[in-house]
């Protein structure tokens, strides 16, 4: 394909990001070459923002109420959907049960494959880069930012979803169910107990909002500030010079100071930054400390991390925030040098 603006490059006037286009892209050749109509697409995409959880539901009440069935679904997901009139396509569906001893926990490391044919469209959290990156390494952790306590004794297992293979969690029946019927027990079943993130629990099918979230990523880094004249282009050029050495940023503010511009930079690894401008003759100011937030974004997402900081009498020097989109955010603030090791032992800074 002739792409007239460059590989990766927007055409002039196009605001969507990479990914969004090649979608588009890809939809119109398919529809060119008759593979598929422009209804077909429509209604496809109709139906799969109509889905939710509920067909996931109503595979795991007839396992509990069925040992045959739940052979067959440990055998074979795929066939087991199939044999209840859900259609799965041809993705492998592998089953996974939790027991009195082992939890699973499901996850896609890579983007967001997901069992949209049995759960819909996955929550903005499971895409996140956090979720996706810490609950292979740290799965305990993040299970109890969902209210999820799993016992020490209890094994956790992640199982990491590929392009043609897909998981889903079989939850323990809750105690106290015997002779419930299906509708009543699928009623049991949320989307956070397919995935492992969740347990089943009594009343209508439903997951509360805070349960949805993850807990805030606050982290304590150095910062260095850097003098440029105050004209079109600095930010670029020195941008252009830290990208070509490697330094990868964190964060990234300027502003106006007197007749010049202040830049301050806040490296992933200050050690690279440091020898890149040394390199690079760029004369940074001596390392201070901020604080750099990332989150699921919601309404007031900042509010209670700064009600804290406003009850242990910690003054905000300074602070910006932005959506990142994907339904997460991202902020930086400041305190006084006095204040951050205050400020990072009551917010469990990393």
């Amino acid at each position: 394909m002739n792409d007239p603006a460059g590989p990766g490059r927007a055409p002039a006037g196009d605001s969507r990001g990479y990914y969004r286009r090649m979608q588009s892209a890809i939809e119109e050749l398919l529809i060119l070459k008759g593979v598929v109509t422009a209804d077909e697409v429509a209604r496809e995409v109709a139906a799969m923002a109509r889905r939710g959880p509920e067909r996931g539901a109503r595979f795991v009440a007839r396992c509990w109420v069925d040992p045959a069935f739940k052979a067959q679904a440990l055998a074979d997901g795929a066939a087991a959907a199939e044999a209840l009139g859900l259609e799965v396509g041809p993705l492998r569906l592998v089953v996974v049960e939790n027991t009195p001893d082992t939890h699973n926990v499901v996850v896609c490391t890579l983007c967001s494959c997901y069992p949209r044919m049995l759960l819909g469209i996955p929550p903005e959290w499971y895409k996140a880069r956090a979720y996706r990156s810490r609950v292979v390494r740290e799965p305990r952790a993040v299970l109890a930012e969902f209210g999820t306590a799993i016992p020490d004794g209890v094994r956790i297992r992640v199982h990491d979803s590929t392009a043609d293979m897909r998981y889903l969690v079989l939850p323990m029946r809750p105690a106290g169910t015997e002779g419930w019927d299906e509708a009543r027990l699928a009623a049991l079943v949320t989307r956070d107990s397919l995935i492992g993130v969740g347990l089943p629990g009594a009343g209508p099918q439903r997951d509360q909002p805070r349960r949805n979230q993850m807990a805030d990523t606050i982290r304590k880094l150095a910062y260095f500030a850097l003098q440029a004249p105050d004209k079109p282009g600095e930010g670029a050029r020195i941008l252009e010079a830290l990208r070509g050495a490697g330094v990868n940023l964190v964060a990234f503010s300027g502003f106006p100071s007197g007749r010049k511009a202040q830049i301050d930079l806040v490296p992933e690894d200050a050690a690279a930054l440091k020898a890149a401008a040394k390199h690079l003759k760029l004369k940074l100011g001596a390392a201070k400390t901020c604080f750099v937030i990332h989150g699921d974004d919601r309404v007031g997402a900042l509010t209670d991390t700064f009600a804290r900081l406003a009850e242990a009498k910690i003054g905000i020097v300074a602070s910006q925030a932005v959506t990142a989109g994907m339904g997460r955010y991202g902020a930086i603030f400041w305190v006084k040098p006095r204040d951050a090791n205050k400020t990072a032992k009551l917010l469990s800074a990393t």
